[in-house]
């Protein structure tokens, strides 16, 4: 059995190589069920996609659109995954890197009400 945890392991390990600065940025204030007490994941992946954040509570993917993110086949690309992922049922909220760290509040509510977390819910930092 700790063979497969090992197995297991190192699969898991590689989702967390590219991870953005915004990404850990918003998972510092996402993770332990710091928004509101809603359970948040990390890089879970659905179907043939790995979502940058997954709400199981609100069926909800959040994904960090990268500045570089702009060329045309880009765009085209995160479309294609949106719709398919709304099409799975899950609601997605795209966020801009450069929010994440300039309108923290702005996104952290933009997400509380995705997810349907009362204001009064919301930890301010």
């Amino acid at each position: 059995m700790a063979q497969r945890k090992e197995q297991s392991a190192e699969p898991r390990a590689r989702l967390y190589q590219h991870t953005s600065p915004a990404e850990v940025h918003l998972w510092r204030l996402l993770r332990k069920g710091q928004l509101g007490g809603v359970l948040f994941r990390r890089r879970q992946p659905i179907g043939p996609y790995i979502v940058d954040f997954y709400c199981p509570g609100a069926s909800l993917v959040i994904e960090i659109d990268l500045s570089d993110a702009s060329s045309a086949l880009a765009v085209q690309r995160a479309a294609l995954r949106q719709h398919a992922l709304e099409k799975r049922g899950f609601a997605v909220l795209r966020i801009k890197a450069a929010d994440v760290f300039f309108r923290t509040s702005y996104v952290l509510e933009q997400i509380a009400e995705a997810a349907g977390i009362e204001s009064s819910g919301l930890h301010k930092r």
